[in-house]
């Protein structure tokens, strides 16, 4: 059996409503087919998105680096994994910045369940679930077919 593609978390060390704010995020992630990992730690993080192939990474805007930058200035690097930027309300923070250095969308904090929906899809296109859309193009008739439209 093949596991679910992964989405890594990492939003500090949350408490009380925050803390049920990132259990009902991981839930939401895991609805639309993917499995949460969540981390506390940008070190931890790091070393998971060097590590690990994950789908997405899901990062607090206020964690910072152990090196003192925030975590998302220092996740560009991090191969194969898009960085959805989750910035809180009243928080500083240069969103073109962000989306120039190469984060993948930026998100609201608190999140909502259409915003998560979304930023996955930006991040890593269709969802598991869903399959590529079909053309909207007309299709040519087989080869040999009789052409519906009258000849003049």
């Amino acid at each position: 059996m093949r596991l679910a593609p992964s989405v890594l978390l990492t939003l500090g060390a949350p408490t009380g409503a925050e803390r049920s704010l990132g259990e009902r995020l991981a839930g939401w992630i895991a609805d639309l087919g993917f499995r949460a990992c969540v981390t506390a730690d940008a070190a931890e993080a790091r070393r998971r998105l060097e590590e690990e192939r994950h789908a997405a990474s899901f990062v607090d805007s206020a964690l910072a680096a152990p090196e003192g930058p925030p975590l998302w200035r220092t996740l560009r690097y991090a191969p194969r994994t898009p960085v959805v930027l989750m910035a809180r309300l009243g928080a500083r923070v240069p969103w073109s910045e962000a989306l120039a250095r190469g984060v993948a969308t930026v998100l609201p904090w608190p999140p909502r369940v259409g915003c998560v929906r979304a930023a996955l899809l930006a991040a890593c296109g269709p969802l598991p679930w869903q399959t590529p859309r079909e053309s909207c193009a007309p299709k040519a008739p087989p080869p040999g077919a009789a052409s519906a439209t009258p000849s003049p």
